[in-house]
């Protein structure tokens, strides 16, 4: 009598398991005697049967680690990407506001430049071009000399527009960033600073320089 569909799919599902359960006994057998004939107990055959899922199982999820370190690599690789694009995106939002924070800090240094020189300080002489401004600090000469060159300082714009670097007789570096409000402000050292705290930063050293140790020449 030929067999139904349904049947013969057991039929052949039944002979894929036993065959698939004789390579386990034959695997376990090979630890030590099994000790299997036809008097072997249901719950001896029940433990063979559960090594034997066992084992299934450990295959099953010995393949599935081969596949999750690949799937997690793709995963961190897509989030790396997406954090490189989140950053060029703010680095882009920054950058439009970069002039304006420059130029902010800019015209605060021109008025405590000017208050200084009111009040008896050395007058600094500024020069440069846009995002590239320079200020020109007198020396006083040491005492065995006539006159001693000026000082001088860079204030930059940096290329990318992220940061407004300080170059020459001092060295600082404003990190520009992103509020919650999408308002850039003056990062130094990791702390947040006001355009006033960023023009001290940078003038005290040059008109108080024994105060701050500002190395002029």
């Amino acid at each position: 009598m030929l067999l139904q569909d349904d049947e013969l799919s057991r039929y052949v599902e039944r002979l894929v398991s036993e065959v698939r359960f004789a390579k386990l006994v034959r695997k376990l057998g090979a630890l030590g005697p099994l000790g299997l004939d036809e008097n072997t107990s249901p719950n001896r055959l029940n433990e063979l049967i559960d090594a034997w899922q066992a084992e299934e199982l450990y295959i099953f999820r010995r393949g599935e680690a081969k596949m999750n370190w690949i799937d997690d690599d793709r995963q961190e690789l897509r989030r790396l990407e997406l954090s490189e694009t989140e950053l060029a995106k703010r680095n882009e939002e920054i950058g439009r506001y970069a002039e304006t924070v420059y130029n902010d800090l800019w015209a605060e240094l021109l008025a405590r430049i000017a208050e200084a020189a009111t009040a008896g300080l050395p007058k600094i002489i500024t020069n440069g071009s846009p995002f590239s401004r320079k200020l020109i600090i007198p020396v006083e000469p040491k005492p065995d000399e006539s006159s001693a060159p000026p000082a001088e300082v860079e204030l930059q714009l940096s290329q990318d527009k992220t940061a407004i670097l300080v170059r020459g007789a001092l060295n600082l570096h404003f990190n520009l960033d992103l509020g919650p409000d999408n308002v850039a402000f003056l990062r130094q050292g990791g702390d947040r600073k006001s355009i006033q705290d960023a023009a001290q930063l940078i003038l005290r050293p040059l008109l108080f320089p024994k105060l701050f140790g500002a190395a002029r020449r």
